[in-house]
């Protein structure tokens, strides 16, 4: 028996799995734009694993309004037997939902860097599976950053779960997603909060109330300078051996393309009277994608002169973000 739900394969948001993932179930439409315009504006930096993210990451699953979020424990899966996880994943999918698990990379060969190599713990959709190949269908964000689609044994999966050291209890649970529906009506947009996000994303105050606030280092837009001087503190430390982690620009230019279009929708709504804040962030999503080629080329050749060229073009492209968003958040509060 096989069954493969429904994945979207050009996700709007892929920088991170867990974007990725869900922007996967969704299907396009414009009719649940405005609440990702509502949200996803805030970003956040992690200093001790070098990460980069949008606001209210762990919360997400239960902030989506077009669907809904379940949790299996681990300890619930161990009652039922370690051996019949994959006969559980199967049934969920069976039953139309998604599957989010988290995994060691050193036992899933699709992540090469880590296969038999080293131990990451990570995210992984699941929504498909093949029983006569003895495969499950997943995505997750390869080594090279982008957000792929790709299979994975049964075996493979249980190992990277049962075998998993990691104390988190985060990770221990096994979340999935079902009953996915699109409203007729296009979703609400909520100007007062976005106004407010932009506002406070252009001071670095953070808007969560909630526990995980006391883990990240930074929010807002000094995540931008905090990337940048923790680049260049890891460059003293590892000199030839730094790899830049391209994570963190795949999320800025989510983070860019996806302000050039909530400021395309203000204009056409009539929340904005000027059209130049959309062109200065389309200027932006496209300088960052040359960011991102730079890192790249730096990761293969390990130049010099290519570290020179990004640091001076992330810290011109900072400044040019800056100045416009200070014009932007004085003419949403005139």
């Amino acid at each position: 028996m096989k069954r493969e739900l429904f994945i979207n394969r050009s996700p709007l948001l892929s920088g991170y799995s867990f974007y990725g993932g869900i922007f996967s179930i969704l299907p396009d439409s414009e009719k649940i734009m405005p609440w990702v315009y509502n949200n996803f504006i805030q970003l956040k930096f992690i200093l001790e694993n070098d990460l980069v993210f949008f606001d209210r990451y762990r919360s997400l699953l239960d902030g989506c309004p077009f669907f809904n979020h379940y949790v299996l424990m681990k300890s619930e899966l161990e009652e039922r037997g370690k051996q019949f996880l994959a006969d559980i994943i199967k049934d969920k999918i069976d039953n139309g939902a998604y599957c989010f698990i988290y995994i060691d990379r050193y036992y899933i060969p699709f992540h090469k860097m880590w296969f038999e190599r080293g131990h990451l713990t990570h995210e992984m959709l699941v929504y498909g599976y093949d029983d006569e190949k003895e495969e499950f269908l997943c995505a997750d964000n390869g080594d090279n950053g982008n957000y792929e689609y790709f299979t994975c044994s049964y075996s493979q999966l249980l190992d990277g779960y049962w075998k998993n050291e990691n104390d988190d209890p985060y990770y221990f649970s096994m979340h999935y997603v079902q009953d996915i529906i699109i409203p007729e009506e296009q979703y609400m947009l909520n100007y007062g909060q976005v106004k407010r996000s932009l506002k406070n994303y252009l001071n670095s105050i953070s808007m969560l109330n909630e526990s995980e606030e006391v883990i990240f280092s930074k929010f807002g837009f000094s995540v931008h300078n905090m990337v940048l001087e923790n680049q260049k503190i890891l460059i003293q430390k590892y000199e030839d051996k730094f790899y830049f982690n391209l994570r963190q620009i795949y999320i800025l230019i989510d983070h860019k393309e996806l302000m050039r279009r909530r400021l395309n929708f203000l204009f056409d709504k009539g929340y904005l009277t000027d059209d130049s804040f959309e062109k200065k962030y389309e200027y932006l999503a496209f300088k960052y994608k040359i960011l991102l080629s730079l890192c790249i080329k730096y990761n293969i050749k390990n130049k010099k002169e290519l570290l020179n060229k990004y640091f001076d073009l992330f810290s011109t492209l900072i400044e040019y973000e800056k100045n416009a968003l200070e014009d932007l958040v004085s003419c949403l509060y005139r």
